[in-house]
């Protein structure tokens, strides 16, 4: 039997591609430059199975990328041409598919090899080639699988392969298009360019052994298990999408279902999301679809086995244009979400809870342009094989005059009206997915408890965070899509002053002034240490206020401590866990007192640092003993104040100085060691008394038209208080750039007992914030100070307290990665 009539239209297209752009090396450019030797290509193997990988070493692993590959493999046999196809590039180096045998593909055999740069020509080698293993009926088995696939899809748009076989192709609704193209390839007119037909009775187009090939071949991919796969997965659900009826060539078509509830959504998304099954090519499938293109680039070539490649490749189109039909035209990606969040902002103790609602999100397809998806079916057939500039090529063309020249059937080339494009617009579907079954949310950092069939989000302790609403990925086919809203619990805040007292008289009576803020409920108890209240009240009271202190009679009960602690067990302080609380030390002026100095200093490993201490008493001058401890942190203190550290490392220790007899009147240092490049020693007065000593500052550098320094601080692992500058960010004061110094406005806050400071700069109010003198400045350092006014603010936006803050510091610049300073 005669092949003239084998593959005309369809079939004949891809086998005509395959020539073209697949393989038939004389016609090839390669885009770079010929490699300067061949001669070292040598096979890693000897011998191989049909379509395994055979690498080849001996060649320039850096050459170019393999979408310009300038290799090429030549295969020869006795009995044949020579076939000649590019040779590939992955990470593990160069390779090339083994060919089915020119002559005897059924059976394999030896073949020999050489790898050309398009004018020289490595020594030949030999190459045994082993046959693919036998699959009776996988051929008729793929296509039967392809029928459903279809049959399927196109019951989904309302219509069968009956039906759009019946249809014109000039009159075929636009929706429909890529699955009248699939039609086309499975079940055309022509019986030699009908996949049903030839597997049916393919004796009568194909020969024996060009069937027995075919079932290899869609043995080997199993193209059959795949598309199966994809059917079982699709949704049972026996909703249709509307199509237009009419088109105009000239438009952009908007098609698609009419979506309007989340369960519609859903379901469309979900199928969108099965229909691209073999769009990734990490996937199991995709692996199928484009390990099996490279093969059919090699396959198409040769002579004997050239028709069954463009049959396996018109199967690949079938996928591909099916899949488009649904791909194109559903929802596949999210583009936005909102949802009203509130209130984002609580007390400690508050019991009232954040909801989520009106959540609404856009998805939106993709299109579809009808001449690049016909373009696509080729390109993808033909796999890797194709370099950028042959894809192009391809994808770039007027897909109506190439229909034609390649030979694709004269229904499918019907499908453009004489147009050359039919262009589906991507759309857009807004719907609201509030149901708990469709949205859920999520405290990032845990310091809300989130009920999501509740839809509510209740403190759990103080802080901030963020609550993310979003989308359940299970509903939508894995797509993803959130809101984030910045959230607060604001600690409860409790003040005492004066913070210290010192009494000339035993027995005499202080006031003693508090304040709560952050917190629904206010009572307080009131700790009086040795002391009593003079106002006839008990420790506890409903609210903040000034009370009268009655001071103990004896010099030995002092000095103490009074405690005035929050009581509210509400809400996120139902464990009343930490204590909220404010101290006043009340020291009697003869009472015991000692002060260590230097309250803190940064050595270098292995020095040593000397600490002495002032001892105040009721007998001046008297020769009181100090006991000094080491009590955190590395390194050794003796009995005259004298420091050694470790002599390698950065560590540190917390130093304690206490009068032998009265072992709890203390006073406490730090010293860190390391090496000592950083330096920051803030002290706060005014409102606030507080001081911070540390040798790890650093910075990291922007440039947004402008430069901006953000600084951060480390004052210990063990602490809430926090520190943050900036320097930057002010037009009428912008910050030097790195080799200059200036003076100019800056960000300071400070956070310290769960109350916020701010330097803020407010014209309109009078208030000025903090400045930054840089003294010295360079690429990879800053020296200077901040120094000016940070506020607290009532919940009007009144100033509350005021403080003066001057920070001298040295810090280096970060990359991100280990302390500068260390």
């Amino acid at each position: 039997m005669t092949r003239p009539q084998l593959l005309t239209r369809g079939l004949a297209a891809l086998t005509a591609a395959l020539l073209l752009f697949g393989c038939g090396g004389d016609s090839d450019t390669p885009a770079d430059p010929p490699a300067p030797d061949v001669a070292g290509a040598t096979l890693d193997v000897s011998a191989a199975t049909s379509l395994g990988r055979v690498g080849v070493t001996g060649l320039p692993a850096a050459k170019a990328a393999a979408d310009s590959l300038p290799y090429l493999v030549i295969v020869r046999a006795d009995g044949a041409e020579d076939v000649t196809f590019p040779l590939d590039h992955d990470a593990d180096g160069w390779f090339f598919p083994a060919p089915l045998h020119p002559v005897t593909p059924n059976a394999g055999g030896a073949v020999r090899i050489r790898v050309s740069d398009g004018t020289d020509q490595s020594d030949e080698q030999a190459l045994t080639l082993g046959a693919l293993p036998a699959a009776p009926g996988a051929f008729a088995a793929t296509v039967a699988s392809l029928r459903a696939y279809v049959e399927q899809r196109a019951a989904f748009g309302g219509t069968s392969i009956a039906e759009l076989k019946a249809m014109d192709a000039a009159a075929v609704a636009p929706g429909l298009l890529s699955l009248k193209l699939a039609q086309e390839y499975l079940d055309a007119d022509d019986p030699s360019a009908d996949l049903t037909e030839l597997a049916a009775d393919g004796a009568g187009v194909l020969s024996a052994p060009d069937l027995e090939l075919l079932d290899r071949v869609f043995g080997y991919f199993d193209l059959a298990g795949l598309v199966d796969a994809a059917v079982a997965e699709w949704p049972a659900d026996p909703a249709v999408l509307a199509f237009p009826a009419g088109r105009d060539p000239a438009k952009c078509f908007t098609v698609g279902p009419d979506i309007e509830t989340a369960p519609e959504l859903s379901i469309a998304m979900t199928r969108s999301a099965v229909a691209a099954f073999g769009a990734d090519p990490a996937s199991d499938a995709g692996r199928i679809l484009v390990n099996g293109g490279r093969a059919l680039g090699a396959l198409g070539g040769m002579p004997v086995v050239g028709g069954p490649a463009a049959v396996a490749g018109v199967g690949i189109g079938v996928v591909q244009a099916a899949t488009q039909f649904v791909a194109g035209t559903l929802p596949s990606r999210f583009t936005s979400l909102s949802a009203i969040v509130g209130p984002n902002a609580f007390n400690e103790d508050s019991e009232e809870a954040a909801t989520w609602s009106d959540v609404m999100v856009t998805a939106s397809s993709t299109g579809w342009t009808a001449d690049k998806s016909v373009a696509q079916t080729i390109v993808n057939a033909l796999g890797a094989y194709l370099s950028v500039a042959e894809k192009a090529k391809v994808l770039d063309s007027d897909i109506l005059r190439d229909a034609y020249a390649l030979g694709i059937s004269a229904g499918a080339g019907q499908l453009f009206d004489g147009t050359g494009i039919i262009e589906f617009c991507p759309r857009d579907w807004t719907v609201d997915i509030s149901s708990p079954l469709y949205c859920t949310a999520a405290a990032l950092q845990h310091r809300f408890d989130v009920d999501i069939p509740g839809q509510e989000a209740r403190p759990n302790q103080a802080g901030p965070d963020v609550l993310r609403v979003g989308a359940q990925p299970t509903q939508f086919g894995g797509r993803e899509i959130h809101v984030d809203t910045n959230m607060l619990v604001r600690e409860i805040v409790v003040t005492a002053t004066p913070a210290s007292v010192v009494v000339s008289q035993p027995g005499e009576t202080v006031n003693i002034t508090t304040t709560i803020t952050n917190a629904d409920l206010t009572t307080l108890r009131w700790s009086p240490g040795n002391g009593t209240w003079d106002d006839g009240t008990g420790w506890d009271t409903n609210d903040a206020g000034t009370r009268p202190l009655k001071t103990p009679t004896s010099p030995d009960d002092y000095p103490f401590n009074v405690i005035v602690e929050s009581l509210s067990r509400n809400g996120a302080r139902a464990d009343g866990v930490p204590a909220r609380y404010a101290t006043v030390r009340v020291a009697y002026e003869d009472s015991f007192r000692i002060f260590v100095t230097p309250n803190f200093d940064c050595i270098n490993p292995g020095e040593t640092l000397q600490f002495t201490a002032e001892v105040f008493g009721p007998a001046e001058g008297a020769p009181y003993d100090v006991l000094w401890e080491k009590v955190e942190g590395y390194g050794s203190i003796d009995q005259n104040g004298l420091y050694q550290s470790l002599s390698a490392g950065t560590s540190n220790a917390l130093i304690r100085a206490s009068i032998v007899g009265h072992e709890d009147v203390f006073d406490t240092a730090r010293v860190e060691v390391s090496t000592c490049n950083c330096r920051a020693d803030l002290v706060a007065s005014g409102s606030l008394y507080w001081e911070l000593h540390t040798s790890q500052i650093a910075y990291l550098v922007s440039d947004f038209g402008g430069w901006f320094y953000q600084f951060f601080i480390d004052i210990g692992n063990d602490s809430s208080d926090v520190v943050t500058a900036t320097i930057g960010g002010f037009e009428d004061s912008p910050a030097p750039a790195p080799g200059e110094t200036a003076t100019c406005k800056a960000s300071l806050a400070l956070v310290v007992g769960g109350r916020t400071w701010q330097g803020v700069w407010d014209e309109e109010n009078s208030l000025t914030g903090v400045s930054a003198v840089i003294t010295m400045h360079t690429l990879d350092a800053m020296e200077g100070r901040f120094v000016g006014n940070v506020y607290t603010f009532t919940e009007n936006g009144d100033v509350e307290f005021t403080a003066t803050v001057d920070m001298p510091f040295r810090a280096g610049r970060w990359d991100g990665g280990a302390w500068p300073c260390d």
